[in-house]
């Protein structure tokens, strides 16, 4: 009943009361939470390792590919039959 009570309540909040009221609950509880949250709050950067470090390859030809793939399933067909015998 109590809850009901409290609901109906809410209800009646206006738009913004209702942005308080849920900053208010969103706010930490504990002094650990709390601590947390200043810790959060604190500017942090991003360092973006791609733009600075990333050496573009170009890609292998295809024919050294293709090579590989042909020694990689010739194996794999190798295997199978070991299983099959």
């Amino acid at each position: 009943m109590a809850a009901l009570q409290e609901a109906a309540q809410f209800d009646r909040l206006r738009a913004t009361e209702r942005l308080e009221a849920i900053a208010f609950a969103a706010r930490p509880q504990s002094p650990r939470q709390r601590r947390l949250a200043r810790v959060e709050q604190r500017t942090q950067y991003e360092i973006p390792f791609n733009r600075h470090f990333y050496v573009w390859k170009p890609p292998r030809p295809l024919a050294v590919i293709d090579a590989e793939l042909k020694v990689v399933t010739d194996r794999i067909v190798q295997m199978i039959q070991g299983l099959s015998q």
